[in-house]
């Protein structure tokens, strides 16, 4: 029994430790467990070649004005040496975010904006890279799904290009796990001024649901856990 009880307790410990550390800290998505490394391509828009890796993104949200980071590298390059190709600006839209910063990650542009699309010593178009991170506030739902946009300039020349516009959807799912963990910490304190047995349908549920609260899961799940702890505190 006692180290049942020891076990619920390390459990509720790390919860309150990865809730205060979300306060201070943010976490790159693209290497978060459960992440998706999603990948978008975008071949031959305006003769240029767009690729974004690592657009799929997984959250639990466990308090109110936590913050993630959105991380992630674009690669861009002409599809023939004699075209003339370049990136007028990239933005994002619906995320909420503080601030984006570009580091260039192939090739001598520090940022996007701007960049002429070159080529290379061999005579072949050549690909600029760069990785990109902007931390933001998460919220409940997203109403509707964040995007980067890029605008282009291409064309056979200068005097005759063309503006086109890319559209690389984020896709962020998440699981709102902030009445889930309120919870667990009413259910805790219940716990310890009751001195309930572990073997209790209180004792078992809050250690459910504290589980869910350090493990991938659904929000179907989530939500069952709590409706259940509700049911057993007699919300």
């Amino acid at each position: 029994m006692l180290n049942t009880k020891k076990g619920l307790v390390a459990i509720l410990v790390s919860v309150a430790l990865i809730m205060t550390l979300a306060a201070i800290t943010f976490a790159v998505l693209g290497n978060r467990p459960g992440s998706s490394d999603g990948k978008f391509e975008s071949n031959y828009v305006g003769r240029v070649n767009i690729t974004a890796e690592k657009t799929s993104f997984n959250i639990d949200k466990l308090q109110d004005g936590q913050k993630e980071n959105i991380s992630l590298t674009l690669s861009v390059k002409k599809t023939e040496p004699e075209f003339y190709a370049k990136i007028v600006s990239t933005s994002i839209k619906g995320l909420n975010h503080d601030y984006a910063v570009w580091t260039s990650v192939e090739g001598d542009k520090d940022f996007p904006e701007d960049a002429i699309l070159p080529v290379g010593d061999d005579g072949e178009p050549k690909a600029l890279k760069w990785s990109l991170s902007a931390p933001f506030t998460v919220p409940d739902i997203f109403d509707t799904e964040p995007y980067i946009e890029i605008r282009l300039l291409s064309g056979v020349s200068e005097l005759l290009a063309t503006e086109s516009i890319v559209k690389i959807p984020l896709k962020i799912t998440i699981i709102n796990k902030k009445e889930l963990s309120r919870l667990v910490n009413i259910g805790h304190s219940v716990i310890n001024q009751t001195g309930a047995n572990p073997d209790s349908e209180l004792y078992q549920a809050v250690d459910e649901a504290a589980k869910l609260l350090l493990t991938q899961c659904t929000q179907q799940e989530v939500d069952s856990a709590v409706n259940n702890l509700k049911n057993h505190l007699g919300y």
